[in-house]
């Protein structure tokens, strides 16, 4: 039985009482299912009992019958707070899982996150050193190109040899130096998302599942 059918035979149980009583009492017994989740639907069956049983108790709440109507005359039914043994339940259960689950989910959270921020730390690690490397070449190009100029007056050929290659290095140097720099700017950032992306996938998945 599920609380379709539990309900169904208890509003057809019910038809011999008042119809505003009748109303409440549904009423009740639905706040009772919809408090507890549908995830403690089976629980909640198995503590009302058969319909017939909880039939009884609402007419037991209203009074004696008239033997004469067959009819509940007192209407004394009021819709009592449902009992809030599920949700004690609930909180105990979560309260069990995060101490059970504790020694297990930390250190292996924290594994996680220490492999994400080692990831992050050596690509940054590799985009430094090719900036290092870049901005080196473009050093070494000047102090080359320095050299040649002052080498050009006794020595002319050798002095613009070394003049060209401190050029070409500074130039390599340069744009090696934008490169890295436009790479990181680009790179980190769509690694970031990346990362973000992948831990907030199961979650997204959780909402999808809930929608359907």
């Amino acid at each position: 039985m599920n609380r379709m059918e539990f309900m169904a035979e208890l509003e057809s149980l019910l038809q011999d009482i008042p119809a505003e009583e009748r109303i409440e009492a549904i009423r009740y017994y639905n706040n009772y299912f919809d408090d507890a989740g549908p995830e403690m639907e089976r629980q909640i069956l198995w503590e009302l009992g058969d319909p017939s049983r909880a039939a009884a108790e609402v007419k037991a709440g209203l009074g004696e019958r008239n033997e004469a109507s067959g009819e509940y005359r007192e209407t004394g039914y009021a819709a009592k707070e449902p009992p809030r043994t599920s949700r004690i339940l609930k909180v105990v259960l979560i309260i069990l899982i995060v101490l059970v689950g504790a020694p297990i989910v930390f250190p292996v959270g924290a594994a996680v996150l220490g492999v994400i921020f080692g990831a992050l730390a050596v690509v940054f690690m590799i985009f430094l050193a090719f900036v290092i490397a870049a901005f080196a070449f473009a050093a070494a190009g000047v102090a080359v190109f320095c050299v040649g100029v002052i080498n050009v007056v006794p020595e002319f050929a050798a002095g613009l040899t070394l003049m060209g290659i401190g050029m070409i290095l500074t130039v390599l140097g340069v744009i090696g130096l934008v490169a890295s720099v436009k790479l990181c700017v680009v790179a980190i950032p769509g690694i970031i998302r990346g990362i973000v992306w992948i831990c907030r996938k199961p979650f997204h998945g959780r909402e999808a599942v809930a929608q359907g």
